[in-house]
């Protein structure tokens, strides 16, 4: 279930949801928008808007055994939900320009696309193996990810930690294992492939400026003591910035 709290009114040409309530502590309203089990936004740095704001796209679970998920459509007008695409999928981004839905599929190198008013799916790439795709840029012209040149290794874990403590070796090994890897961007008319930056570190949480189309930003994962985190880059790999 995804919810959402407001302290204004609801707007008098937009339909009153039945399954609202008003919080007790805050004062807010809080509206229910989905039914489906196991419903849930984005991750936080991934656009879900459509460029005129009238519609959300989410996922939900479809099955529990495998965890995988299927992508919904929520009208903010009405509050109504449609499934737009099938699981399961993975790495959703909706673009800045136009309603569309850029999506990967577990086990599969292919990026595709949805129209969120048309509901057509079509591919339009092959991925790097390995390839997470995680932003598109502000003119909608490229998508950019990252992928390792290698499996990471496996590392046993110690079921006797706390789960904060699991967290905290198993990120710590995963910056000490030094995997090959790549932010890469995307050309979504020609399909090309461009290495912006190549490294041993791990890199993560890339995400294109909402207003300069050539303006990456990155992380550097790790415990934080070990990592400079914020970093920027230009989609030529020229001025990597800290």
């Amino acid at each position: 279930m995804i919810a959402r709290g407001r302290s204004a009114a609801l707007p008098a040409a937009r339909a009153q949801p039945s399954n609202s309530w008003i919080d007790s502590y805050t004062g807010h309203r809080v509206i229910k928008l989905t039914d489906e089990d196991n419903s849930k936004s984005l991750y936080f740095n991934n656009n879900a808007f459509s460029p005129d704001g009238t519609e959300m796209i989410y996922t939900a679970i479809q099955d529990i055994r495998t965890g995988a998920e299927s992508v919904y459509v929520l009208d903010l007008t009405d509050y109504k939900t449609r499934q737009l695409v099938a699981g399961p999928v993975n790495s959703l981004v909706v673009g800045h320009k136009s309603p569309t839905v850029y999506f990967t599929r577990p086990g599969d190198t292919g990026l595709y696309v949805a129209g969120m008013k048309t509901g057509k799916i079509a591919k339009i790439a092959e991925l790097p193996a390995r390839a997470t795709l995680s932003t598109l840029n502000a003119d909608e012209t490229l998508a950019a990810g990252t992928y390792t040149e290698a499996d990471p290794p496996a590392h046993p874990v110690d079921p006797s930690l706390k789960v904060s403590s699991i967290r905290a070796t198993q990120m710590d090994a995963r910056l000490a294992d030094h995997v090959p890897m790549v932010i890469f961007t995307l050309n979504l008319q020609t399909a090309e492939i461009t290495k912006v930056i190549h490294s041993t570190d791990w890199l993560s949480h890339v995400q294109f400026s909402p207003k300069d189309p050539t303006l990456l930003m990155y992380c550097h994962e790790g415990l934080w003591w070990k990592v400079d985190r914020i970093w920027t880059i230009r989609t030529d790999g020229t001025h990597r910035t800290r």
